[in-house]
């Protein structure tokens, strides 16, 4: 019966001492348990441990790392694309520690340059071979799909297809992600159109580009007034704003107060794009006095250049550039 307690005290002073103890309560002991388990597992401690002693309410966490994994090698797989220009999107070098934040923004690098050069039917399948001695292999499949080139672009919404094709100065060529991605976010700056979903549809022997476009109203009308029956004074108010016309981005808008003000304004973006040419007018009535103002602008993403006449009852005087 001696030989028990001793064996007893052998097992327990074999045990290593915890990396890592921890005190948690109860309630919050699944989370920690893991959280730490995929914190330090994605460091490269794949084989870590975590022990549970129950005290009262509380649990004590006791983690044991283990060894730590380096990526022995990595291999790269059915990809048509240059080898070297992959890995070095990987980003990792051999003998470094295992770090799966770092593989996986790798192959998202990886994901990301086969659909900037023809390939929207990529996926990518990583895998970890171990080897010996605390050695990984990471081993990366690609699967890239057929080499797509888009041959036209359909938008589906209210603003016509020309107009959108216009505007991103839409080419046809190899599928390219970041540029569609341009292309998206310049049809945004437009307000009426919200959001875009993008699609890629096989007709025939032709690839199409489609952009399905969740587009807002971008028509506004309202009219009133106003009549005093001591003066007998009236007033009217009419406000028209049209910024699609019939879907071709034009704009028109018209403001008029009865013997107070009228302002004209028009923009016409195809005639000679790339500029856009502005066309405003505003004719104001004051007590004794009556100024009209009329406006030719020619305007691009970052410029404008305009001129024009103002008249008052004395004088004509030119605006300027």
């Amino acid at each position: 019966m001696a030989a028990l307690p001793l064996l007893l005290l052998l097992i327990f002073t074999a045990l290593p001492s915890p990396d890592l103890t921890l005190k948690v309560d109860r309630s919050e002991a699944e989370k920690k348990y893991q959280d730490l388990k995929n914190r330090f597992q994605s460091l490269g401690y794949l084989k870590m441990k975590i022990n549970q002693d129950f005290e009262d309410n509380s649990v004590i966490l006791k983690v044991y790392l283990g060894p730590r994994y380096r990526i022995e090698g990595i291999e790269i797989e059915k990809s048509p694309l240059h080898s070297h220009l992959l890995y070095d999107d990987i980003g990792l070098t051999e003998g470094s520690f295992y770090s799966k934040s770092e593989i996986e923004k790798g192959i998202e690098r990886i994901l990301k340059r086969h659909l900037n050069h023809g390939f929207p039917f990529c996926s990518i399948r990583p895998q970890l071979v171990e080897i010996s001695d605390n050695r990984l292999i990471l081993r990366i499949e690609v699967s890239s799909g057929p080499m797509i080139k888009i041959s036209d672009l359909i938008y589906n919404g209210k603003t016509k297809d020309w107009a959108v094709k216009r505007w991103i100065r839409f080419s046809p060529g190899i599928f390219n992600q970041q540029k569609i991605n341009y292309w998206m976010s310049n049809l945004k700056k437009l307000y009426y159109i919200k959001d875009i979903e993008e699609k890629i549809i096989h007709s025939g022997s032709d690839y199409l580009l489609l952009f399905n476009g969740k587009e807002i109203r971008s028509e506004f009308f309202e009219t009133g007034g106003s009549y005093e029956p001591n003066g007998g004074d009236y007033l009217i108010i009419f406000n028209l704003v049209i910024d699609n016309i019939f879907g071709t981005m034009r704009k028109i808008s018209l403001n008029w107060e009865s013997n107070r003000r009228l302002e004209f304004f028009y923009l016409e973006p195809w005639l000679i794009f790339p500029l856009r040419l502005e066309l405003r007018l505003n004719d104001v009535w004051y007590d004794s006095l009556r100024v009209g103002r009329g406006e030719i602008g020619f305007s691009s993403e970052n410029y404008k250049v305009y001129t024009g006449l103002e008249r008052g009852d004395r004088s004509d005087e030119f605006i300027g550039l």
